[in-house]
């Protein structure tokens, strides 16, 4: 335990040299760069922090403090660009903020008050705001925002109908029978639905930006911790669902002897962006859908990132029904993927967050995430012919590597 205390010791220290007002007025030390040893610190202070306040409240006050109008307030920040009404550095009256943003004087008090409470703007005198860490995220960056609308405009909404669209549909692995699909009044998928309406799909895509760019999901840990190295020469990787090719395009800058196909539907592989001309050689785009039968033979690695979590178990099988034909013997299928934890084996804090998405794929289009057990379930029943060969969720990652081998 003395040895846990000085490293807390050694997190309070770093994190007072950097922020000398400890406060939610500037960045807290999730914006730090830590070493790993800090990182597993910084998460058993947050773990014993959430279970400290909740043992102090009891079932009833966490309850009331879990406040819905949390999304009223963001979705009002963002729908009427409040953030934006003056400068990051400056302040403004609710009046001047009314006149800039053409809302009633009293509803922007009720709403930024509100904010404030929750370190979202700061009253610093009696009517005159300034700006908190969080609003001034709001004000200068676009991604956030979009990340934030889609909270309180896409996610809110259809979470409050996950459960009328489970009575309405019981036990449905249909992606426009859902949570989403009930409140945004669509019979279409959440990704069909997206393709209509033009200026949402571009803040969604905005909004995954931001879900994808922390450190958890850098490219390293599939470049440092995939299969690559036991390719032979001039093997082959098709990357299934690969958008721009970026995590080949890491995995050929590693690996100079291997070849690589990213494949992605013709509208994605219209607007990807060239290649870099040092591995343009050995990297080529093709248009495919995953649904239909996968038209490269003979690979030796069949790559999917972050796509089985969209889908449904039957549609799941029928994307590797599809790929079944091409694999040849001892060809290795491997997802970069979330691997649920068993229950209790892992930090409250970290299962909470894998838990929450496993309900927010449930909410967008009755997909789930999946454990290791799923994972068997799954593959097993596309074939017995699958054989895993290890999960593996690297340090400091978000996703797991997950690898089957087809014998």
């Amino acid at each position: 335990m003395a040895f846990k205390q000085s490293r807390i010791v050694e997190l309070t220290k770093i994190i007072s040299n950097n922020l000398p007002q400890p406060s939610f007025d500037v960045e807290g030390p999730g914006s730090l760069s830590l070493s790993s040893e800090m990182q597993d610190t910084r998460e058993e202070v947050l773990n014993a922090n959430l279970e400290l306040q909740e043992l102090l409240l009891g079932p009833k006050e966490v309850i009331a403090d879990y406040q819905y109008n949390y999304f009223i307030a963001v979705q009002a920040v963002c729908q009427y660009g409040i953030a934006s009404t003056f400068p990051v550095d400056g302040e403004k009256t609710f009046v001047d903020i009314a006149k800039a943003c053409g809302l009633h004087e009293q509803q922007v008090r009720r709403i930024v008050r509100f904010a404030a409470s929750h370190r979202i703007f700061k009253e610093v005198r009696k009517g005159v705001i300034v700006h908190t860490a969080f609003s001034k995220l709001l004000a200068e960056d676009t991604q956030f925002r979009d990340y934030c609308q889609i909270g309180g405009e896409d996610m809110w909404p259809s979470a409050s109908k996950t459960v009328p669209a489970m009575l309405k549909w019981p036990g449905s692995e249909e992606s426009n029978q859902s949570g989403f699909a009930l409140a945004h009044d669509t019979d279409d998928s959440v990704y069909m639905y997206l393709s209509k309406h033009p200026e949402k799909a571009k803040r969604f895509a905005s909004a995954m930006t931001v879900s994808l760019s922390g450190e958890g999901y850098d490219s390293k840990y599939v470049t440092e911790f995939g299969p690559w190295a036991s390719i032979k020469e001039n093997g082959t990787v098709v990357d299934i669902g690969g958008s721009n090719g970026d995590i080949m395009i890491a995995i050929a800058k590693a690996f100079p002897s291997l070849r690589f196909v990213v494949q992605d539907l013709q509208s994605q592989v219209n607007i990807a962006p060239a290649v870099p001309q040092e591995v343009a050689g050995r990297i080529s785009m093709q248009a495919y859908d995953f649904f239909s039968p996968q038209p490269v033979h003979g690979a030796d690695v069949y790559f999917f990132r972050w796509v089985f979590h969209n889908w449904a178990d039957k549609y799941c099988l029928r994307i590797l029904e599809n790929l079944i034909p091409a694999l040849a013997p001892n060809a290795r299928v491997v997802l970069n993927e979330w691997c649920l934890p068993e229950p209790n084996s892992s930090a409250n804090r970290w299962e909470r967050r894998l838990r929450g998405m496993d309900l927010a794929m449930m909410t967008l289009q009755n997909s789930r995430e999946r454990d290791r057990d799923d994972w068997i379930a799954l593959f097993s029943q596309a074939s017995k012919r699958f054989h895993l060969v290890g999960i593996q969720c690297p340090t400091g990652s978000q996703l797991s590597i997950i690898e089957f081998e087809w014998r």
